[in-house]
């Protein structure tokens, strides 16, 4: 059987598994009842700022007062969703005690991790998905949005796959999931917070090393600019298969002890 095929059968495996689960979609349902409510809350003061004249009625003005906020709402929440479909990737099966089962058979370590990213990957996807009623919405009242959602959304997109690949190296390192889940948040949250280390600096170069292996310099320039560079697209994607081949890596080893 080609690599493909055992990729494709791992990520399916992990999907009907996933789509069959009630946890998942009580997670949908909260993260869209939660995503409905902070972009009424957006609306709602956004209009109230337009009443009040402290804004003026334009396109411009609305996408930075609601659209801005609603992906960068938005953007949190996938920090605290991904370590939910990361965590079960690798430690559930260390739990179950299936791990030595998975390491002795033909299946390649490289495979495994790649489909069981892929699962959790498209997972965190789908709800991406289930937020496009909002730009349906805005649509319908034929505002010229359509630049400023596309960059929003590859934004969050490109967060997802590196969310996603961090936490399947950290379900890698451990056996418990709840200990995996933590540890995907911290690591999030320390790509959110290293920008501030260049505060604290002098030096030119070490503040823009800082400032480059934040995940929220890149997002928030493709947000607040609307233009996605080839230096966002190497972090985004580099950064990601670092993390993959440090799972790899790990797998590797631990089949040779």
């Amino acid at each position: 059987m080609m690599s493909l095929e055992r990729i494709k059968l791992i990520a399916f495996k992990e999907l009907r598994q996933t789509y069959f689960s009630a946890v998942f979609y009580v997670i949908a349902s909260c993260f869209c009842l939660i995503l409905g409510w902070i972009f009424f809350n957006l609306l709602v003061g956004y209009l109230e700022s337009v009443h009040n004249h402290m804004a003026n009625q334009s396109n411009i003005d609305f996408a930075a007062g609601v659209l801005r906020s609603f992906f960068t709402n938005m953007n949190f929440l996938f920090v605290l969703i991904t370590p939910v479909f990361t965590m079960k990737t690798l430690a559930s099966e260390k739990e179950r005690g299936t791990f030595d089962l998975l390491m002795s058979c033909p299946l390649k370590p490289w495979e495994l991790i790649i489909g069981k990213w892929l699962a959790s990957w498209i997972s965190m996807l789908s709800l991406l998905a289930l937020s496009l009623v909002i730009p349906l919405i805005l649509a319908v009242s034929n505002l010229p949005l359509g630049e400023f959602v596309i960059t929003g959304y590859l934004g969050i997109f490109f967060n997802i796959t590196l969310y996603s690949a961090l936490g399947i190296f950290f379900s890698t390192l451990s056996s418990n999931q709840n200990i995996a889940a933590l540890l995907s948040l911290v690591g999030i949250m320390f790509l959110w917070m290293i920008p501030w280390a260049s505060q604290n600096s002098h030096n030119l170069m070490l503040i823009e090393i800082y400032r480059y292996i934040g995940v929220m310099t890149h997002f928030g320039f493709i947000l607040n600019e609307g233009i996605i560079s080839s230096s966002h697209l190497f972090y985004y994607f580099s950064t990601a298969l670092l993390f993959l081949s440090a799972a790899i890596l790990i797998l590797y080893r631990r089949r040779k002890a």
